[in-house]
């Protein structure tokens, strides 16, 4: 349930995970070549009062053409370059069209075209009548019975038993009521698409609000088209392009795949296409929004990110990182742009885009609008991206070094390993490495997988669990780089001690070490740190001491943390090593039972829980100190130093400080004697 499918599959098949992140990379570079072309006009479009961006996308959405420039002329004094701006977003949709029918997709061509998205089928079903849901039903069913027969044709050809029954993503799902109410499929007609009508020819205020935005409609309709391209290529329906179920009938057919193995491998990359395609409800949306607000949308959680510098520096050698830093701080080198990756983690995206229906949606879009803008304040994506180019720029440098000198010892062992990726490509990847060739596609997608063993760039490095369940996807908020980090003291040093190889042993012993001294000793400076800022220490340098005489007069502090809180800091770091953290050891030892369940609840549940039962049992100060050190941004901060946090530490150093006064005041003093009963002697 925790193990990525890319792990696994690396295991079984190097060629076969280097497939997958071939995938990965080709949908990211697609989608951020194409949003990068649409961003100047979408920002130009902010820009504009909200009655004429409303006004511009009904028009847009209508692709009403003329209509859009008149809108867009009032702005030719304050927005001159807009309507070139317009003009090239036209040009990146008919992009869009010819890059989709060249790798296989069925988009008819429309003159002027600018995607429109339904937001709210319920709603607008509602408000047209039940006749809709039942021809909207049966265009879903037609959808569902085509799936069956494409890929009854797909087991024909591949000789295995074909399915008795499909069923429809989210993602296809959404695609046949598009198909259906632009009326270029599934309609009530029986003409070809291309020469229907559209069910709704024209959008008029009525049914706006049923619909997406112009920015949302954009993003989306991008991000869909090109992930729909990406998987075409991956799933051999281009021709000329090698898909996954081709290659890995190749490397059966020549031992270098066993059959159980080939099996399982068709089984991981089908839990990842199918499971991509499905998105978790608005509620469990919105939940992982406000949870990942509220956790690390502050200065302090901005801090713990800097000790992965270390984690680069144990995965890539230290000088290389070193190195590279301040190419990486100037952004000189790779960023992650140059690979298509944008969110923290892939789960702090969807897998597809969608837009948020109806009032709800509105609310959690405003959250995550609020979370973008509040991670940007605290400069926690700015410090995710850093570490991130620390780790591609290292990597880099490390494999470039490699292949400096063909004739090494070290060109041939590196050589002789990324065969098994690269296969065929080995000598064009290695050419392109020593010419230092960022852009190069095996490069690339060299690089993509570095990064992806220590980070969840993708939903390949997800468990196969978390995948087919979307329901339980919560549970795994906010834990997936711990799972990455548990993953990477597996990989390098418990599956090496267990191997019963003595050189295998020896390499796990010392990859052991480097692990626990340079990850796990960054981690231990940066947790100190955080105790100095949060005054966490008993007699802090930053915060105060108590003066037991008169606790209201605050003295300044100036004691360097104690050995007991090096060695606690030094304990969580090394449980860091093994996904766990001294809060859940301490939940488990405190609570038993009750410790175990909260580590598999999604973060923050707990908390809301304490939050619901104080406040209807009328404990309003327990539930302000909760709200308080939740508060996005300071509320840590001001807990720790002013606040609920402040006050708990003032009395615990209190209660303390009088323990240890009264065990030295019994120093010496002679025990209390019981009475002796008086002797009667006769």
């Amino acid at each position: 349930a925790i193990r990525p499918i890319s792990s696994r599959i690396e295991e079984l098949s190097p060629r076969m995970v280097n497939k997958l992140y071939e995938f990965e990379l080709d949908q990211n570079m697609l989608a951020g070549s194409y949003l990068n072309k649409a961003i100047p006009f979408m920002e130009s479009f902010k820009k504009m009062k909200p009655a004429d961006r409303k006004l511009l996308t009904k028009h847009a959405l209508n692709s009403d053409t003329s209509e859009v420039y008149d809108v867009i002329r009032r702005y030719n004094t304050k927005l001159p370059g807009m309507k070139r701006q317009f003009d090239d977003l036209r040009q990146t949709f008919d992009d869009l069209h010819k890059l989709a029918t060249d790798n296989g997709i069925d988009v008819p061509y429309r003159k002027d075209y600018l995607p429109r998205i339904m937001k709210d089928y319920d709603g607008y079903r509602k408000h047209i009548g039940v006749d809709a849901k039942s021809e909207i039903d049966k265009a879903i069913n037609q959808a569902r019975l085509d799936k069956l027969k494409k890929e009854t044709a797909k087991a024909n050809k591949r000789g295995a038993t074909p399915p008795q029954n499909v069923a429809l993503s989210q993602f296809e799902e959404r695609e046949a009521i598009r198909k259906y109410l632009e009326g270029t499929k599934y309609t009530r007609r029986g003409a070809p698409g291309f020469t229907q009508s559209r069910v709704i020819d024209k959008i008029e205020d009525d049914i706006l609000p049923f619909y997406g935005g112009l920015e949302e409609n954009i993003q989306n309709y991008i991000n869909n088209v090109t992930y729909r391209v990406a998987k075409n290529r991956f799933t051999g329906e281009v021709k000329g392009v090698e898909g996954y179920t081709e290659l890995l009938s190749k490397l059966n057919q020549r031992g270098k795949v066993a059959d159980a193995d080939t099996i399982k491998i068709n089984e991981l990359i089908d839990a990842r296409l199918s499971g991509g395609e499905q998105s978790i409800g608005q509620v469990a949306q919105l939940y992982r929004d406000g949870m990942y607000l509220t956790s690390i949308g502050n200065p302090i959680s901005t801090i713990t990110q800097a000790s992965e510098f270390m984690l680069n520096a144990y995965r890539n050698g230290t000088l290389n990182t070193l190195t590279t830093a301040p190419k990486t701080f100037k952004r000189a080198g790779i960023t992650v742009k140059d690979l298509g990756l944008d969110d923290i983690a892939k789960e702090f995206s969807d897998p597809l885009s969608q837009s948020q229906r109806g009032k709800f949606g509105a609310v959690k879009k405003a959250t995550n609008t609020l979370l973008k803008k509040t991670l940007g304040v605290v400069q926690f994506k700015r410090m995710d991206e850093l570490m991130k180019e620390s780790n591609l720029n290292g990597a880099l440098l490390k494999a470039r070094k490699k292949v400096a000198n063909v004739r090494s010892r070290e060109y041939q062992e590196f050589a002789q390993e990324m065969a098994k990726y690269y296969g065929p490509e080995t000598k064009k990847f290695l050419d392109a490495l020593k010419r230092g060739d960022a852009n190069d596609p095996n490069v690339k997608t060299y690089l993509f997988s570095q990064l992806a063993k220590t980070q969840p760039i993708s939903l390949s490095e997800y468990s196969e669990f978390y995948l087919r369940n979307p329901s339980f996807r919560p549970a795994y908020f906010l834990k997936s780089f711990a799972l990455k980090q548990l993953e990477t003291t597996r990989r390098d040093v418990t599956r090496k001690l267990a191997s019963g190889n003595a050189n295998e042993i020896r390499d796990g012993m010392r990859q052991g070490i480097r692990l626990s001294v340079l990850f796990g000793g960054g981690m231990t400076a940066n947790n100190l740190f955080k105790d100095y800022l949060l005054d966490r220490d008993d007699k802090p340098g930053m915060g105060f001491e108590v003066n037991i005489s008169d606790p209201s007069v605050k003295i300044k502090g100036n004691q360097v943390p104690k050995k007991e809180n090096v060695a606690n800091a030094a304990a969580d770091s090394i449980l860091t090593l093994f996904g766990l953290s001294k809060y859940s050891v301490y939940r488990i030892k405190d609570d038993g039972l009750y410790g175990v369940v909260d580590m598999f609840l999604p973060p923050k549940a707990t908390e809301v829980f304490e939050l619901g039962k104080s406040s209807l049992s009328g404990d309003f100060d327990k539930a302000g100190r909760i709200i308080e050190k939740n508060i996005p941004i300071g509320g840590k901060i001001y807990s720790q130093h002013f606040g609920a946090g402040a006050d708990y530490k003032r009395k615990k150093r209190i209660k303390e400080y009088k323990a240890k006064k009264r065990a030295i005041e019994n120093i010496g003093k002679m025990p209390s004697i019981p009475n002796i009963p008086e002797l009667e002697l006769e």
